[in-house]
């Protein structure tokens, strides 16, 4: 089942990577825009002054009934995401710094899973973490990839100058 629907999404991955995908992103884009009556030309104006409008005027964007504005929650919404990742980047940076000098300085071994697991900002347990160091989880698509470009470019290619090598190749990935 697995090999099968692998194949199916590689097939349609394949036919959706070239120029059928941006003509079809192009024309539902065409035919939506007139469809719509180019909304997107006709509202802009609107767009903009409902998101930016009061943030130049004295006093400021009104807050609505819940508090904030639109525009305030939106810059508090990415500001969030923003100070998150500035929280865990210097916990992770002083982790492997601390780690590094226990390597480098005290000889001992690598620690930093320790030190990550120990520390509150990230909020993980030891298992948890282990978890997360698979390497074969952040590979994506890449090794049926290369497999297939092994399949459809290299071997065939290989296979046609067979005599003027001399030899036999054989890769695996």
């Amino acid at each position: 089942m697995e090999a099968m629907l692998n194949n199916i999404f590689s097939t349609l991955g394949s036919y959706l990577s070239n120029y059928i995908l941006i003509a079809a992103l192009l024309g539902g884009g065409i035919w939506f825009s007139v469809i719509l009556g180019f909304i997107q030309v006709k509202g802009f104006g609107e767009g903009m002054r409902r998101t930016f409008g009061g943030m130049f005027k004295k006093g400021g964007d009104k807050a609505g009934a819940d508090g904030m504005s639109s525009f305030q929650a939106l810059a508090t919404a990415i500001a969030a995401q923003v100070g998150t990742g500035n929280i865990a980047g210097a916990a992770t940076a002083l982790a492997s710094m601390k780690a590094g000098q226990n390597v480098k300085v005290k000889g001992l071994d690598n620690n930093l899973l320790e030190l990550i697991a120990e520390d509150p900002a990230f909020n993980l347990t030891p298992e948890e973490l282990k978890e997360t160091m698979d390497p074969a989880k952040y590979v994506g698509r890449a090794p049926l990839q290369v497999e297939t470009y092994l399949n459809t470019v290299i071997r065939p290619l290989l296979g046609r100058n067979r005599e003027v090598l001399g030899m036999k190749a054989e890769i695996s990935v």
